[in-house]
């Protein structure tokens, strides 16, 4: 099976990937497919094509609306909104971040 086939096999199949075949690569080829798949937007798979629960949130700052920090979180055990206090470089010091959608 050529490489081009199995990136579109689990780009079609991202969801289903349990009906994927399994191949065997090299660590190269690997992690080329790994960084297409993540910067395509599809973080819900990782090496072997298992399904994750985390995924990507981003965090806007609440006083000044601006968007610094990306984060993951594991959906299953924090379902809520998250919120932390991180630096924020516009005010120069610490305030509170929220999870957008």
């Amino acid at each position: 099976m050529k490489l081009h086939s199995c990136l579109a096999d689990l780009q079609k199949n991202g969801k289903n990937l349990k009906k994927t075949k399994k191949i065997v690569l090299t660590k190269t080829i690997e992690y080329g497919i790994i960084n297409k798949l993540v910067y395509s937007g599809n973080t819900n798979i990782l090496l072997g094509g298992i399904e994750t629960m985390r995924v990507q949130v981003i965090l806007e700052c609440t006083e000044t609306k601006l968007r610094h920090y990306v984060t993951t979180k594991n959906k299953k055990t924090h379902p809520e909104r998250l919120e932390m206090r991180k630096y924020n470089p516009v005010l120069k010091r610490h305030s509170l971040y929220r999870e957008v959608k």
